[in-house]
């Protein structure tokens, strides 16, 4: 993999699952934030989002190589970004 695009875990927040019914504005049940974690390649680590991907390919021909389960996180929404160890095969 690229050495600009490091294998990483990202610890992040996300809001909850919609309530899919309508509901009493007194009765509403109380709701959080949900900590998520994500493993993948740290594609693009900007001030306002972090891209991570989940599967790389072809990488022996840079013209070819691709990505895929690409995702876009709100930096804001980023608790931590901790690097991990690839170990070649």
């Amino acid at each position: 993999m690229r050495k600009d695009c490091p294998l990483v875990i990202i610890r992040w927040q996300d809001s909850a699952q919609p309530l899919s019914s309508w509901q009493y504005l007194s009765a509403l049940p109380r709701t959080r934030p949900i900590e998520c974690a994500t493993v993948g390649w740290l594609l693009q680590d900007s001030d306002d989002i972090k891209v991570i991907c989940q599967s790389v390919g072809d990488l022996e021909d840079p013209r070819n190589a691709q990505a895929s389960g690409i995702m876009t996180i709100p930096a804001r929404c980023v608790l931590s970004i901790e690097k991990l160890t690839e170990e070649d095969v």
